[in-house]
């Protein structure tokens, strides 16, 4: 918990440091520079630090034991008097190794990439000219039928729309969603000559990295992102997208909002190309959610989109106290639906546990309630939609459609980082939110929201003493979707 209390403490000097960092031509490669706390763990190093501060000052006598070559290393220069017993961890050869796997992956993902857009390069001649467009990622739980799992019924409510799918989304998934002759894959605007630049392309914030109080963190933050592919699909992301956005110009774009580099680039280049943007605001903004503050833009009047729409008015405040204006934020309600059904409350039933997409945090989840379902508890699991972590474990039930049912009736909602967790406290359920060991599962609760939590240590007790939560409005989270307000602000933009 100490842990937790100091990265709420570094909130502010994150987000100030995210925003001088995106100064940087290539910092739209970067997740630290959107402060992107589930995807980057700058903030965690941020709260390692603060509490090595605290201990500093408060404790007679503290003993830390760290191996991260940049965190030791950063840590020694802040902290000059005190004393470490070893030499400090070896670096030289740590980044050459992670600089090559980088190179590496980004090769991999260039190839893909390639191969990709030469497999729908003639798609892109079927897009209608002007069309307003939702621009998502696959979800195994959006169909060809007209259902979307970000944006509920809205192809059908709105036909005239077409759905345009986020790089990431693989070709099986993307060519079971075209079947529609509605769904198009972005790869096809992609171009071929950018696709074999990629595996050069990194985080590289020259300044950032030598100066600065916390140098060494963001060079550890440069480090780890420039290991993976993670450079070439956000950059590949943002030239078909430019692609698609000069060529087709559609008359507006609207995407599940949260912020991040791909998606302030898709409003800057909007913008040029004079496209309507509008973000759907469509899962949590948490108190630790930070990527949704416009702090951390550095042009957020061309980096935001024009538009926020939001599921509900918890989450329109959450926006406003983060500093969105509030003539930009409109209520419309929450498009997405459960993929299970939470059940009502049953002191006799199983405790549900919807596992997060981080699989450290989820595998920790489950290592926590293996002692419990050995002591005869009943637990049942629903995993995360992009991670099938869970049937690594033995003992388990999962809920996958073919071997466990969804309880009718639960004892509690145990969750980590997923919505899931805030709609079980929304229906009332009784709800624990786990707290994983030296990594943090961000808080996705709104501020507003109180909700017990726990360790692996605590956890038995807290579900022992975890009662239904009450005075929670559904409206107010997940208000009713009002397509006809849908219908006026998309009649009245383009």
């Amino acid at each position: 918990m100490l842990l937790e209390g100091a990265y709420d403490d570094v909130a502010d000097d994150w987000l100030q440091l995210a925003r001088t960092m995106g100064d940087e031509r290539s910092a739209s490669l970067a997740h630290t520079a959107a402060a992107a706390g589930y995807v980057s763990d700058f903030g965690l190093m941020l709260a390692w630090s603060r509490l090595a501060e605290v201990w500093h000052v408060e404790e007679p006598s503290t003993l830390l034991v760290c191996d991260d070559p940049w965190l030791f290393r950063h840590l020694k220069e802040i902290l000059p008097e005190v004393s470490a017993a070893s030499p400090p961890p070896a670096l030289a050869r740590r980044e050459a190794w992670m600089f090559g796997r980088g190179i590496l992956a980004r090769t991999r993902a260039s190839v893909r990439f390639f191969l990709e857009c030469l497999r729908w390069r003639g798609v892109r001649y079927r897009y209608p000219e002007k069309a307003g467009s939702i621009l998502v990622y696959g979800h195994p739980d959006s169909d060809a039928s007209g259902k979307d799992a970000y944006f509920g019924n809205l192809l059908q409510a709105v036909p005239e729309l077409r759905r345009v799918l986020h790089i990431d989304t693989n070709s099986t998934t993307a060519r079971a969603l075209a079947a529609d002759d509605r769904t198009f894959s972005l790869h096809a605007w992609g171009s071929l000559t950018a696709a074999l630049s990629l595996p050069f392309l990194r985080w590289n914030p020259q300044a950032m990295v030598r100066t600065g109080r916390y140098r060494w963190l963001v060079r550890r933050a440069v480090v780890h992102e420039g290991s993976t592919g993670q450079a070439a699909a956000i950059r590949w992301q943002q030239v078909c997208q430019e692609a698609w956005l000069r060529s087709a110009r559609p008359r507006v774009v609207i995407w599940p909002w949260e912020n991040h580099a791909w998606e302030r680039a898709l409003s800057r280049s909007a913008r040029r190309h004079g496209v309507a943007t509008i973000g759907y605001q469509h899962a949590t903004v948490g108190r630790q959610e930070w990527n949704y503050a416009p702090t951390s833009n550095p042009d957020p009047e061309r980096s935001l989109p024009e538009r926020i729409l939001c599921a509900g008015s918890v989450f329109k405040e959450a926006l406003e106290r983060l500093g969105h204006s509030p003539n930009t934020l409109t209520v419309v309600g929450f498009l997405r639906a459960t993929t299970v059904s939470l059940g009502s409350f049953d002191p006799a039933g199983p405790v549900l546990v919807a596992l997060p997409f981080d699989r450290e945090i989820a595998s920790q989840l489950l290592d926590a309630i293996e002692p419990l379902v050995a002591e005869g508890r009943e637990f049942v699991v629903k995993p995360h939609p992009m991670n099938d972590i869970a049937r690594s474990h033995q003992g388990i039930k999962v809920i996958d459609g073919e071997t466990v049912a969804a309880p009718k009736g639960v004892r509690a909602v145990l969750y980590a980082a997923t919505s899931l967790g805030l709609e079980a406290a929304v229906a009332g359920l009784p709800v624990v939110r786990f707290q994983a060991a030296g990594k943090l599962s961000q808080d996705v609760i709104p501020t507003s929201l109180a909700i017990p939590v726990a360790t692996a240590e605590t956890l038995a007790d807290a579900l022992n003493n975890v009662s239904p939560q009450r005075g929670i409005r559904r409206e107010d989270v997940f208000s009713k979707p009002d397509i006809g307000l849908w219908r006026e602000i998309l009649a009245a933009v383009g």
